[in-house]
C-alpha cells in the first residue's frame, strides 16, 4: 500500500469524525487499484461507509447511480478513471509490424 492512500483514509476519517464534515467524498483512482482502496479503508476504517463506483453490468451501474442519487449514507465513494485511447492508439500503425499470434 502506498503511503498517500493511508494518508487520505486518514484525512476522511479526520474530516468525518473530528470535525463533523459528513461527505459524501469522492476518491478517483485507477481501475486497477480500486479494489486495494475497499480493501485498505475497510482495514485501517472500518467506521467509515465506503461503496465501490464501477461495474461492467449495466444493471448494476443503474442500481449504484440510483442508490447514490437516493441519498443512500455513504460517507466515501470510490470511483475509477476512465480515460479512452486516443484514435490513432486503437488501429495498428503501418510503421508498427502486426502481432503474431502465440501458438496454442
Amino acid at each position: 500500500m502506498r503511503p498517500s492512500v493511508l494518508q487520505t483514509i486518514a484525512f476522511l476519517a479526520h474530516l468525518k469524525f473530528d470535525l463533523g464534515v459528513p461527505g459524501p467524498h469522492l476518491v478517483v483512482a485507477p481501475l486497477s487499484v480500486l479494489s486495494s482502496w475497499m480493501t485498505e479503508i475497510k482495514r485501517f476504517c472500518p467506521e467509515l461507509r465506503a461503496v465501490k463506483l464501477h461495474s461492467s453490468d449495466v444493471e448494476e451501474r443503474k442500481r449504484l447511480i440510483t442508490s447514490l442519487s437516493e441519498g443512500d449514507d455513504y460517507d466515501v465513494v470510490v470511483g475509477a478513471v476512465c480515460c479512452k485511447r486516443p484514435s490513432w492508439q486503437r488501429h495498428s500503425s503501418p510503421h508498427r509490424p502486426p502481432r503474431e499470434s502465440k501458438p496454442v
